[in-house]
């Protein structure tokens, strides 16, 4: 099944940066890709791959967003969550998930045009991209060089915490 493939990849590179994190995944047949962070469970609908709204248009992206979420809700307490310089960077995640989902144009401030629906996926979307690159900040920029310097801020905070996790 093309998800084990996709997971395998996911799962080291998240072990590249330090983070090993427990998740199923379950398919959808309809309906938007969604994870249950209580549960650690992922579903994903294959067609949501195709999607114009994520930074990157596969199921590898996807599912990094989806553990993001789970990684978010696992790690982030409510002092980091009202921190000024998280709240800055990525949004109030506290806000009722309510997400706005009209007409989104790429705005340089967020990393992709899905960022911009809610603060959980401003977060989670950035993280997909940090670990798609295995957190390397060099190759990170590279790709993000065309958005303004919050999202690389995004990044560099991302990286941080990370490390800090680590140690």
């Amino acid at each position: 099944m093309a998800f084990e493939r996709v997971r395998k990849v996911v799962d080291t590179k998240l072990a590249a940066i330090g983070l090993h994190i427990k998740y199923k995944i379950r398919t959808l047949k309809e309906g938007e890709s969604y994870s249950s962070n209580r549960s650690h469970v992922i579903y994903i609908n294959p067609i949501d791959a195709k999607s114009k709204m994520m930074a990157r248009q596969n199921l590898r992206h996807i599912l990094f967003h989806e553990v993001g979420h789970i990684f978010a809700n696992d790690n982030f307490t409510k002092k980091i969550k009202k921190d000024p310089k998280f709240l800055a960077l990525f949004g109030d995640l506290t806000k009722h998930y309510r997400r706005d989902m009209r007409k989104k144009f790429r705005h340089i401030d967020f990393v992709s045009t899905y960022a911009q629906v809610h603060p959980s996926d401003n977060f989670c979307e950035a993280f997909a991209v940090y670990c798609t690159f295995e957190g390397n900040l060099k190759e990170i920029f590279k790709h993000v060089k065309k958005r303004a310097e919050k999202v690389r801020k995004q990044m560099r905070w991302i990286n941080k915490f990370i490390k800090q996790m680590n140690n």
